[in-house]
């Protein structure tokens, strides 16, 4: 009697070994998987970072704001191209105070994306620069606004 006692604990501690075991399997791939997904979400999230930046678009009343306290209102638009200059274009307006004097001229300027290449599924191919410049002519800003970053 005493030998089938023995033998009957020996299976079960098998059995409790075997279940352990497979335990310590799930534990591993579950944590490999973690890793796994984690990795790529990182890359995931590295790669959409690296582009935000690069499609990150400010309204030129925001930079007009900034610059003389008030967004103005915009008069006079004019388009200032060279024919022989196909990459390149801009567009002038008046900037316009609340009594309606002239305080400045705001004119856009379009380039090429230097950074287009990049993603040229997402990244815009054209750049918009905001060049405002008061009465005197002087620069007050130069600011990249359609991407703010190029």
């Amino acid at each position: 009697m005493s030998n089938r006692k023995n033998k009957k604990p020996k299976k079960s501690k098998i059995k409790e070994e075997k279940h352990i075991l497979n335990k310590r399997v799930l534990l591993i791939f579950s944590i490999f998987v973690a890793i796994a997904i984690f990795i790529l979400l990182g890359f995931y999230l590295k790669n959409q970072l690296l582009v935000q930046k690069y499609t990150k678009v400010i309204p030129k009343e925001d930079v007009r704001s900034k610059i003389f306290g008030f967004k103005g209102t915009l008069t006079a638009p004019r388009v200032l191209t060279d024919p022989a200059q196909f990459s390149d274009s801009f567009a002038a307006e008046d900037i316009l105070d609340d009594n309606g004097n002239t305080v400045g001229t705001e004119v856009t300027i379009l380039i090429d994306n230097p950074s287009y290449n990049k993603d040229k599924k997402r990244i815009p191919q054209d750049v918009a620069m905001l060049l405002i410049v008061d009465k005197e002519l002087k620069i007050k800003t130069l600011t990249p606004f359609n991407p703010t970053y190029f």
